[in-house]
């Protein structure tokens, strides 16, 4: 009963706290609990909209660094690999969608990514799990995994 509770309790989420948290400095783990974390890193411009960086981590070893980018119009939110994950061999340059979720699993799609968005509790990257398995074939395998917000950095 109790290793049970433990692995459920794993996956469920940190409620998000009465302060906001700016999506651009959250933390998120993996809802498949294998302790892989994504960090989102934002430049320290004063742009509206800043270049941000998304990481992925396993074991405090950077996995992955990709950019963020957003399409105008509807403004699907994408993630790319960065110019230097491309350098250092990234075959592929796909454009991972992102999609954003609230509490209830409804959509909470930011019509426009700014620095005013709050983080919202669960993240998914369409096609990360093909990504990490061509990209990296080391185990273990990030699998299409939900993202669920953790903690904002300090």
């Amino acid at each position: 009963m109790t290793l049970i509770a433990i692995a459920v309790s794993s996956v469920l989420p940190n409620p998000l706290s009465a302060e906001p948290c700016p999506q651009f400095t959250s933390i998120y783990r993996d809802g498949d609990g294998q302790g892989f974390e994504l960090v989102w890193e934002p430049d320290e411009s004063r742009t509206v909209t800043p270049q941000t960086a998304l990481k992925i981590l396993h074991e405090d070893a950077v996995l992955y660094e990709f950019s963020i980018t957003q399409a105008s119009g509807y403004g699907s939110v994408f993630v790319v690999p960065t110019v230097a994950e491309v350098e250092a061999g990234a075959a592929r340059q796909n454009l991972l969608t992102l999609h954003f979720f609230n509490d209830t699993l409804s959509s909470a799609q930011p019509m426009s990514l700014t620095r005013d968005v709050n983080a919202v509790q669960y993240l998914f990257i369409a096609g990360l799990g093909s990504y990490d398995y061509y990209e990296r074939r080391a185990s273990p395998f990030l699998g299409e995994t939900m993202w669920v917000f953790d903690r904002c950095q300090p």
